[in-house]
């Protein structure tokens, strides 16, 4: 069977490394709070063009891991963990240091982590190039000669011809590296804009200082919204407070309003994230810029995003998709209470009604309702213009207003 006669199917899931990647020429950095736990990565991003750059940055960052955990964690007990580690796709890879920290001691260990890179870069002694070195080659040289490390060392050597075209083993490697050429690659490596850093921290200011922010602004969410038609009622001196009510009434169904509100807090959390994505992406030319303030400035974004998102969910509720839930009767007319204040004077009604449900009345309609096919109460206006409210008891409602206003 031909192979090219088989139809493919679904989305393609593994993509191959770029045979020869290139670095974007842009440091990486991200600060991430309110986490599990204080953790920090530092390290650097690199292209493997040359298999003697990959044994020295390793055999430098396990040396300087090893340095910094008698120092941070043996001397002055300022970390539990200090190691080097990294990760690759193909030949773009990471290299790092790994460390954590109590609250207090954390910012100590990050600034102690990048001063001992910077400090080598400028002077790193030949005896430390020769610990780092040896310590490193006994990976290759310690092993057990059982079939799962010859098997290693078989796939080294075949990565390497296949590579870099190179037929000389992983030992032979090491005896080409000189003090000179291992400060080099550091310093090549080790520039501003290859450095790698993830910072995570538990807190800031206080415990759970985020979680504490997020049920803060939930409640200031919640008193708003519930308190968003008071802006009318003071703008417009609107007399609808609680001694001026004769009658009051529903008009929403708690049910259905409870979905008309969680719909719209969707939508707003919806549109402002694209409006970060957007404005970040096209404005400031990075989509992962918040992520890259530190402290204590990404608090400043922190508690600003949540105060622009509640603005944003109120300026939807009360412009776009205004929910009406009660209607009130005062001494000077109708109210319909909810997002906004709709008011109806007694002087402006010409007629009260019962009419039929049509769909064509359901966007001139205030209130929701299950039974949306339901009778609806028509108040006809002297300017010609009506009205349409909902209730589950349209017929009562009408002889409650007549009974009120007429």
């Amino acid at each position: 069977m031909n192979p090219s006669a088989i139809i493919k199917e679904g989305t393609a899931k593994a993509v191959e490394p770029i045979e020869t990647p290139t670095l974007n020429q842009s440091s990486y950095h991200t600060f991430l709070e309110g986490t599990s736990e204080n953790g920090g990565y530092i390290g650097v991003k690199y292209i493997m063009d040359d298999y003697s750059k990959y044994l020295i940055i390793n055999a430098y960052l396990d040396n300087l891991a090893l340095r910094l955990q008698q120092n941070l964690r043996n001397d002055l007990g300022h970390t539990y963990s200090i190691y080097a580690s990294g990760t690759n796709r193909g030949k773009a890879r990471l290299a790092y240091i790994y460390f954590d920290g109590l609250h207090d001691e954390f910012e100590t260990n990050i600034v102690a982590v990048r001063k001992a890179i910077n400090d080598d870069l400028k002077d790193l002694s030949d005896e430390t190039i020769d610990n780092a070195l040896r310590e490193y080659k006994k990976r290759y040289t310690s092993i057990e000669h059982d079939s799962g490390s010859l098997m290693r060392l078989i796939g080294t050597t075949q990565y390497l011809k296949e590579e870099f075209d190179s037929s000389d083993s992983s030992f032979q490697f090491f005896e080409n590296i000189n003090h000179q050429n291992f400060r080099n690659v550091l310093k090549e490596t080790f520039v501003d804009h290859n450095q790698y850093s993830v910072i995570s921290r538990e807190y800031h200011f206080f415990p759970y200082d985020v979680y504490i922010l997020s049920l803060l602004s939930f409640v200031a969410l919640i008193i708003m919204y519930f308190k968003l038609y008071q802006f009318d009622i003071t703008g417009r001196k609107v007399a609808c407070t609680d001694r001026n009510i004769t009658m009051s009434r529903r008009i929403s169904n708690r049910f259905i309003g409870f979905f008309y509100i969680v719909a719209i807090y969707y939508l707003s959390v919806f549109l402002w994230e694209w409006i970060k994505y957007l404005s970040l992406t096209y404005i400031i030319g990075n989509s992962a810029y918040i992520s890259s303030i530190d402290v204590p400035y990404s608090y400043i974004w922190t508690i600003s995003d949540m105060i622009l998102g509640i603005v944003l969910f109120l300026l939807i509720c009360r412009y776009l998709f205004p929910y009406y839930a009660r209607l009130v009767v005062t001494k000077e007319g109708i109210c319909l209470i909810g997002h906004r204040v709709k008011t109806i004077l007694q002087e402006d009604i010409d007629d009260i009604k019962t009419v039929a449900w049509k769909p064509s009345r359901s966007l001139d309609s205030f209130g929701h309702s299950i039974l949306f096919w339901k009778p609806l109460l028509e108040i006809s206006l002297t300017n010609g213009s009506k009205i349409y409210i909902r209730n589950k008891n349209v017929q009562h409602l009408q002889e409650d207003l007549e009974k009120h206003l007429i």
